[in-house]
């Protein structure tokens, strides 16, 4: 988004950085390839949504064990709803402009 910044190659390895650690508690959070204590909630919603936007990047091919949690999230119902209502959300209005 912002690569057309002066600052943007010398802030690059800082993100990078930073996603290599958050990445790295997530798989440690995911002990065993399921959700912890066998919950999703809505916060785990997000953590897929997040996770699905890095494929393709090169990012999460390093983080191989996080595929597994992220295709059952996918895989859930409750998952399936929130993405359709939200996409309903934005084909319901007309275009603008």
């Amino acid at each position: 988004m912002e690569r057309d910044k002066t600052w943007y190659e010398e802030r690059l390895p800082i993100l990078e950085g930073c996603l290599r650690v958050r990445l790295g508690e997530l798989t440690s959070r995911f002990g065993n390839g399921d959700w912890p204590d066998d919950t999703f909630i809505a916060d785990d919603l997000l953590i897929v949504r997040v996770l699905r936007r890095s494929n393709g990047s090169g990012t999460m091919e390093k983080y191989p064990y996080l595929s597994t949690p992220v295709a059952r999230g996918e895989a859930r119902l409750a998952y399936k709803r929130a993405c359709a209502d939200q996409l309903a959300v934005f084909t319901a209005r007309p275009p603008t402009g």
